[in-house]
C-alpha cells in the first residue's frame, strides 16, 4: 500500500508540462541516436582549415566560401579557408566523374585508406555509382579528427539545390554523422535536396553542443553520445 501511495504522489506531481517536456527530451534523444547511428562523438582538437577544388564559376566558388564563413559564424567552429599547404586538413574535391578524379594523385593521396596502395585505391574507385553524391575519407587519431576529404559530384543538383549541398558537406566536415535521416528536423541531413541557404536550428545547436568546451570530451577516445545528450536536453 505504502509503495501505491508513494506511486500515486509521483504521478500526481507530474503536471501536463513536465511530461511534454519528458516526451520532446526522449523523442530528441530518439532522433540523435537514430542520426548518429553510434554512442561515439567524433569532432576536431584542432583548427580547421579547408582546401576547396573543382568548381571553377566564380559565383559558386565565392557561395561556397561564403557559406562555409557563415556556418563558422552560426556555430563558433574554428572553421576556415586555409592559406598554406602545411595548414589544410579538411578537403572539399568536387567532380562530376569520380572514376576519373581517383586517377589524379592529388585525390588519391588524400581519399586513399590508411595502408591502401594505388591499384587498391583505383580498384576500390572503380566500384564507386556514377549516382552517388559524396564519398568520405575521415583520418581518425585515437578520438578526434585529423583530416577529412570528400569527393562530391555537384551535377547531381540543381542550380537552387547546390548551397543545400554545401551545407551539407560542411555539416559532415565538422562531425561523424554519416547517414541522410528524416529523424532530425529541419535539418540539411533530411533526405531530399530542397533548397536551404543557411544551417537549421538544429544543425548549428548539434555542432556547438559538440564543440562546447564543457562537453567532456576525450582527445583519446572521443565523446559519449549519451552525455552529448544530456547537454542538449538540459
Amino acid at each position: 500500500m505504502r509503495r501505491f501511495a508513494l506511486l500515486i504522489l509521483a504521478l500526481s506531481l507530474l503536471t501536463p508540462e513536465s511530461m511534454m517536456a519528458q516526451t520532446k527530451d526522449q523523442s530528441i534523444e530518439a532522433q540523435l541516436r537514430a542520426v548518429f547511428k553510434t554512442e561515439r562523438v567524433l569532432r576536431w582538437e584542432a583548427p580547421i582549415r579547408y582546401q576547396m577544388l573543382g568548381i571553377t564559376t566564380p559565383q559558386h566558388v565565392n557561395l561556397f566560401h561564403a557559406t562555409a564563413t557563415n556556418v563558422a559564424v552560426w556555430t563558433g567552429a574554428d572553421f576556415s579557408r586555409g592559406t598554406s599547404s602545411a595548414e589544410i586538413n579538411v578537403w572539399f574535391l568536387f567532380s562530376p566523374d569520380f572514376k576519373q578524379a581517383a586517377r589524379i594523385d592529388a585525390v588519391r593521396n588524400v581519399m586513399a585508406l590508411p595502408g591502401e596502395n594505388k591499384e587498391a585505391f583505383l580498384k576500390r574507385a572503380d566500384s564507386w555509382g556514377d549516382d552517388t553524391i559524396t564519398y568520405i575519407n575521415r583520418g581518425i587519431d585515437e578520438g578526434k579528427f585529423r583530416y577529412v576529404a570528400m569527393l562530391i559530384n555537384p551535377l547531381l543538383f540543381g542550380e537552387d539545390s547546390l548551397q543545400r549541398l554545401f551545407l551539407t558537406t560542411i555539416f559532415q566536415s565538422l562531425t561523424n554523422v554519416d547517414h541522410r535521416s528524416d529523424e532530425l528536423r529541419p535539418s540539411v541531413m533530411n533526405r531530399g535536396w530542397k533548397p536551404m541557404s543557411r544551417l537549421q536550428d538544429v544543425d548549428i545547436d548539434l555542432i556547438r553542443a559538440i564543440y562546447d568546451a564543457d562537453y567532456p570530451y576525450d582527445p583519446k577516445r572521443g565523446g559519449s553520445l549519451s552525455q552529448l545528450i544530456d547537454r542538449i536536453t538540459q
